[in-house]
Order: structure tokens, then sequence, then C-alpha cells
């Protein structure tokens, strides 16, 4: 019975890592492109077509 509730408890605590870490990820990743939208928008538009 204790093993039931120990893995139980272990694969609660190892979704909530992968839940954590792919909500970072998410958002480093939305900080990112936020960033290039806005430093491509500042650019001239002949560095624009480089991508």
């Amino acid at each position: 019975m204790e093993h039931s509730i120990w893995s139980l408890m272990t694969n609660l605590a190892v979704t909530i890592c992968v839940i954590c870490s792919g909500l970072i990820c998410t958002a480093v990743v939305g900080i990112r492109s936020s960033k290039i939208a806005l430093s491509d928008s500042i650019k001239p538009l002949t560095n624009h077509n480089e991508i």
C-alpha cells in the first residue's frame, strides 16, 4: 500500500515539475519572440529580409 502512495506522489511531483518547466519555457520563448518582434520593427526594412 505504501509503495502505491509513494509512486502516486512521485508521479504527481514529476507532472507538476513538467508543467512548471513547460510554463517557464513558454514564458521565456514568448518574451524572446516579443523582443525579437520589437527589435525587428525598429530595424530598417532592408535588414528585415535577412531572416
